[in-house]
């Protein structure tokens, strides 16, 4: 199997959305309310809310890394995290994994295009 096929390209880009939205969505919430009603408010449990797109999309990218034998330590750690706080670390370092791999995978691709 092409360990950056365009299956693995998919899994790597769909975790990785997956796994950031849990932190993106209450900052991006909060600033529309601010931009729409000049209120700052921020739900700082959202991403634990959201946690099961955090859980579809770091089992997506596990499997991509495993896919591509690339960064598979980053994301597997990133997914042994247990408390609130770890499990916020937990999303950076796997969304990070993530967009590492995205990098990764594309980044061969360019250099071959190019010679």
């Amino acid at each position: 199997m092409e360990k950056k096929s365009a299956p693995t390209k998919f899994l790597a880009i769909a975790g990785t959305i997956l796994v950031w939205f849990p932190l993106l969505a209450p900052i991006l919430l909060s600033i529309i309310l601010f931009l729409q009603r000049q209120i700052w408010r921020i739900d700082y449990l959202m991403p634990a809310e959201l946690f099961f797109s955090f859980l579809l999309g770091s089992g997506l990218l596990l499997w991509a890394t495993l896919r591509a034998h690339s960064r598979v330590k980053l994301v597997a750690w990133g997914l042994g995290l247990a408390s609130l706080v770890l499990y916020v670390l937990g999303i950076i370092l796997v969304g990070m994994g993530g967009a590492f791999l995205v990098r990764d995978l594309f980044k061969q691709q360019r250099s071959t295009v190019q010679s």
